[in-house]
């Protein structure tokens, strides 16, 4: 609704959305704050998009996560909404085991 109304889009939102999950992921699924913003700014130059798509709005709408361990900085991952709507399949070390042993 929020798109529509700001004449965006959504295609080209969605694209946007994905392409970022796929840096994310080509940096080993998380990333801190400053390299979330860089992958942010490539994106948007690649894209050709000036607005849209920002920080707040991937948090707000739970495509990535700020995730806090004790004793590391914070960083950020796609959550699991995320990786169903940039449509990636991610597989585990643990899962490929498991698919060639049975």
């Amino acid at each position: 609704k929020i798109l529509a109304k700001r004449k965006i889009d959504v295609t080209i939102v969605t694209e946007f959305e994905r392409a970022i999950a796929e840096k994310i992921v080509e940096k080993g699924g998380r990333i801190s704050s400053s390299e979330l913003r860089k992958i942010l700014k490539e994106v948007k130059k690649e894209k050709g998009m000036k607005r849209g798509v920002t920080l707040t709005r991937l948090l707000r709408d739970d495509f990535i996560a700020r995730v806090k361990v004790p004793g590391m900085h914070p960083f950020y991952a796609l959550t699991q909404e995320g990786i169903k709507k940039a449509g990636i399949e991610i597989k585990s070390k643990i899962h490929d085991k498991l698919q060639t042993s049975s």
